[in-house]
């Protein structure tokens, strides 16, 4: 079994057959095991990093501040839904100290809340990718 191809097998796409096609094959593979080769050095040299213990999972009270958050907001119109879900203020209203009584859950800050809900957009990035594999051929033969 090839190492270098097993190690680089990540980066091989057209860039490495194209540097194989036109330079060589010892540098289409050497290329890429270097840089793989640089990821526990980045690893190892985390001194500049803030190490913080962990806190269990998040998922779970993110999901449930957003079920809060999205409470009301729901209609069997989904242009109204779409317009109450993406309103400005929908995060904001599921602060902790917008609250006037916190469930007993509720156990962060606001600041907590525009990290969640900073990850939410982050998220949305995802929603794209089943339109970009569907309409994007993998291979010529595939059409």
């Amino acid at each position: 079994m090839n190492i270098v191809l097993y190690i680089s097998e990540p980066w091989v796409d057209w860039r490495t057959i194209f540097i194989i096609q036109y330079v060589g094959f010892w540098i289409g593979y050497t290329i890429p095991t270097m840089l793989l080769l640089l990821c526990p050095l980045v690893t190892w040299s985390g001194h500049r990093y803030v190490h913080l213990p962990p806190t269990g999972a998040v998922l779970s009270t993110a999901l449930r501040l957003f079920w809060f958050a999205a409470r009301g907001k729901w209609s069997l119109n989904p242009a109204r839904t779409y317009k109450n879900l993406t309103a400005t203020d929908f995060w904001d209203n599921a602060k902790p100290s917008k609250q006037a009584i916190r469930p007993e859950w509720m156990n962060f800050d606001d600041q907590w809340v525009d990290e969640v809900k900073r990850g939410f957009k982050a998220c949305g990035v995802f929603c794209w990718f089943p339109v970009f594999c569907r309409w994007t051929p993998k291979s010529p033969t595939l059409r």
